[in-house]
């Protein structure tokens, strides 16, 4: 800034204040599906349609396929805003043929197409869809996938930062993705499937891409029954998006649940089973219960707060559950409860005062910390939320105003969360082993926080303790009565 010669006023404004942390939406559905009936101009494949509302819905979607189900799902729950994206269903002598139309659920990852097109939605609508289904196209456990990769040969020279591409050819199946680990020595250890795709009529053959100097690796697949490539590829595809993916269960048995569940390890994803019962066209039938979870999880958001559990609140607009499911207050023998130790959600019925309740608080997730949906999705609104309100500090130049600015903008939104309840407690802090003359020198200043989101008060223990004592009182408070009527 120059001084210039002026005879005059002139006003500098200055903005290097603290920012107010706004936080983020979580209650945007991301929803996959088909509706063959669609209309090709209002329902384009494979591209984001974003409805705000029941009353928003585009003109021309048809009742076919199952977009319109669950969209009916979700609407029974809440008024949600779901950003929808179509793709071609594939049929089979007249029937569905779910393998073949899950290709086009998965879509492609360098051609957003597929589920990958949610991606699109930022850029589009400025929402980021946060909680992800693909309705009637998650439950299905293949027998036709890769089930496990054996290394033949580990090969040599390989960079362990940047393990060589895995690719497959031949088989018929599609769906299939997985990467290296390399060692210290450069040698191929292992193959880690991340996506065992599916419809494979016999085992693929796996290509490791060739070090620029050394041997090249080999491996065999072997297929057998392997995790749903959708609900697999959801879950890749929640991370980056800071999003939850809500899974349907086989809806076959309390034991097939549980071996379904044991495919995913993450604390993005829940499983629901079994599914719905529902009335559709003069008939009951059986529905996915994925989009009625959303549609709750929404409903929720918007009259408690965004961390609070879904589970204990009322499942709307449904006859009862595929299969019963047995469940007692105080009972540890019952279905509930077997699946829901299992890390497994369910529908339970309200006996008290009717209906049917979620039931249901934990991920997939094998550790403690991270177990809790609620506490996955609170985490994701303090860490996203205090980014976005600190954009406005970046390329600023250092100065003790500017790190006070930044540590004041976090600390702000921290403690609305305490006062909100949805934290517990929190502070900001700036470590002087990290923020050093020579950090500062190259940019970079590191800012510290913790907070504890609240978790759900899952179990709830009464000490019982019986007190004879209490007959003393009695008998005294019963002889003054006599007393007092002998007058």
């Amino acid at each position: 800034m120059v001084d210039s010669r002026f005879h005059g006023l002139t006003t500098r404004e200055f903005t290097n204040v603290p920012r107010a942390v706004e936080f983020i939406d979580l209650s945007y559905i991301g929803l996959i599906g088909t509706a063959p009936d669609a209309d090709e101009t209002n329902w384009p494949l494979n591209e984001p349609v974003l409805i705000t509302g029941q009353s928003s819905l585009p003109e021309g979607l048809g009742l076919s396929g199952t977009i319109p189900d669950a969209l009916d799902a979700i609407w029974d729950q809440a008024n949600a805003t779901i950003v929808v994206v179509r793709v071609e269903e594939v049929l089979d002598e007249g029937e569905l043929d779910v393998t073949a139309t899950m290709w086009n659920i998965l879509g492609n990852r360098l051609q957003l197409t597929g589920a990958h097109a949610l991606r699109k939605s930022e850029s589009m609508f400025s929402i980021v869809p946060r909680i992800l289904i693909a309705s009637g196209f998650t439950a299905v456990r293949p027998t036709d996938g890769v089930a496990s990769v054996t290394i033949s040969a580990g090969g040599s020279g390989y960079d362990r930062e940047n393990p060589p591409a895995i690719t497959t050819t031949g088989g018929s199946g599609a769906g299939f993705s997985a990467r290296a680990v390399v060692s210290v020595a450069g040698v191929v250890t292992a193959i880690i499937i991340e996506n065992p795709g599916a419809g494979y009529s016999e085992a693929p053959t796996i290509a490791i891409a060739a070090p620029e100097d050394g041997d090249t690796a080999t491996a065999t697949a072997t297929l057998g029954t392997v995790a749903n490539p959708v609900g697999k590829e959801l879950e890749a595809i929640a991370g980056p998006m800071r999003a939850m993916v809500v899974v349907d269960g086989p809806n076959t048995t309390n034991a097939a649940a549980v071996l379904a569940r044991q495919d995913y390890g993450t604390d993005r994803v829940m499983i629901v089973d079994p599914w719905c019962k529902i009335a559709k066209d003069g008939a009951i039938v059986t529905d996915p219960p994925s989009a009625r979870l959303a549609g709750l999880q929404v409903r929720v958001d918007q009259q408690r707060g965004f961390w609070h559990s879904p589970s204990n609140k009322q499942v709307l607009g449904i006859l009862g559950t595929a299969r019963p499911i047995s469940h007692g207050w105080s009972d540890p023998n019952t279905d509930a409860e077997y699946l829901n130790d299992n890390e497994v959600s369910t529908i339970i019925r309200d006996r008290s005062s009717g209906g049917f309740l979620f039931w249901g608080n934990r991920t997939t997730s094998g550790d403690s910390v991270t177990a809790f949906w609620s506490v996955r999705r609170t985490s994701d609104v303090i860490v996203e939320s205090v980014e976005l309100a600190c954009r406005a500090f970046v390329d600023e130049p250092f100065s003790i105003d500017l790190l006070k600015n930044i540590g004041e903008t976090a600390s702000a939104g921290l403690r609305r969360l305490v006062a909100r309840g949805a934290t517990i407690g929190s502070r900001v802090w700036l470590d002087p082993a990290y923020n050093t003359p020579e950090s500062f020198l190259i940019g970079e200043v590191y800012v510290s926080y913790d907070a504890e989101p609240a978790a759900p008060a899952e179990h709830i223990i009464f000490h019982y303790h019986r007190n004879t004592g209490y007959y003393t009182e009695l008998a005294r408070n019963a002889a003054r009565e006599l007393e007092r009527l002998a007058l």
